[in-house]
């Protein structure tokens, strides 16, 4: 490849970059379930809602990563050090609750303070996916975080509409237009 021809598939994939979907739609639709339901839960069945946030989690996981993998083929836009930072940040909230989880069986924490604190955990990850990749994921981090304090103050609900309120924004996320940090 000449050096101009290199310069425009530069060119070319950061026009991509800048007007694609940082999500895949599956993605976004995917999440927008497991966060509806699992919140749901929380209301509805709380003593499901762990198990569904671990085993649907680790499953969505991996499902997200072979859908973007895919994607990004479809699109022909791969970018392995954007991968990477993706990978380590959304990957992030799995070493975070790690920690919180084992802090809390070591000091005996139980019921709905667990739930916020992993809640506020997750908000601030989405809130900095927002600053640092794509600012359509502030005001999901901030329905997180809202979520979390609401959930100690009303003893009703919060927890479904926090969980429908992220995943309709999850939704919206996959088909409005993106917003880059430009730093």
């Amino acid at each position: 490849m000449t050096s101009s021809e290199a310069d425009l598939a530069y060119i070319a994939s950061a026009i991509r970059r800048r007007s694609a979907c940082a999500t895949p739609w599956p993605v976004a639709v995917m999440y927008a379930v497991y966060v509806a339901v699992g919140y749901g839960l929380i209301d509805w069945r709380p003593q499901y809602a762990s198990l569904w946030f671990l085993v649907a989690g680790c499953v969505l996981g991996g499902a997200s990563w072979w859908v973007g993998k895919h994607w990004d083929a479809r699109e022909g836009d791969h970018d392995s050090a954007r991968d990477t930072r993706l990978m380590l940040h959304w990957g992030s909230i799995f070493l975070a609750l790690g920690g919180f989880i084992a802090i809390a069986n070591m000091q005996h924490m139980q019921g709905i303070a667990t739930a916020q604190i992993t809640t506020l955990i997750i908000g601030l990850v989405y809130y900095l996916a927002g600053a640092h990749f794509d600012r359509r994921y502030i005001p999901l981090g901030l329905m997180f975080m809202v979520g979390a304090v609401a959930g100690g103050l009303v003893d009703h609900w919060v927890w479904t509409a926090t969980g429908l309120s992220v995943g309709i924004g999850l939704i919206l996320l996959a088909f409005l237009p993106r917003k880059t940090v430009t730093l």
